[in-house]
């Protein structure tokens, strides 16, 4: 979340999707509302504190990253090393025991 001028560096593309938090508090369901190479804004029960570190995953994203800003319900998470592009678009779509789904087709990858 490089902030310069008030205008973010990266774009974020607005999502809803789940992803596991573990922190502090042990490992809790987040719900990602916005998504980037160099961080995320996620809304859960139980917020860990604002500047705490946390591991952020889903699929096969699996980033530490820092708690940059909190609200009683939502956080801004900045992570540590900017996600490769094919990271992140795996977020968008997982693969699954081999198997790639996209809609109501099946697609098997090699």
């Amino acid at each position: 979340m490089q902030l310069n001028g008030g205008l973010r560096q990266n774009a974020r593309k607005r999502v809803l999707m789940k992803a596991m938090i573990i922190g502090p508090h042990g490992t809790h369901e987040a719900r990602v509302r916005d998504l980037s190479v160099c961080g995320a804004r996620v809304s859960m029960e139980r917020l860990p504190p604002r500047d705490g570190d946390i591991i952020f995953t889903r699929g096969s994203i699996f980033v530490a990253a820092r708690v940059g800003w909190s609200t009683p319900r939502e956080a801004g998470l900045e992570f540590y090393r900017k996600l490769d592009p094919a990271e992140l678009d795996s977020a968008y779509h997982p693969v699954i025991q081999g198997e790639l789904r996209l809609g109501p087709r099946l697609i098997t990858t090699t």
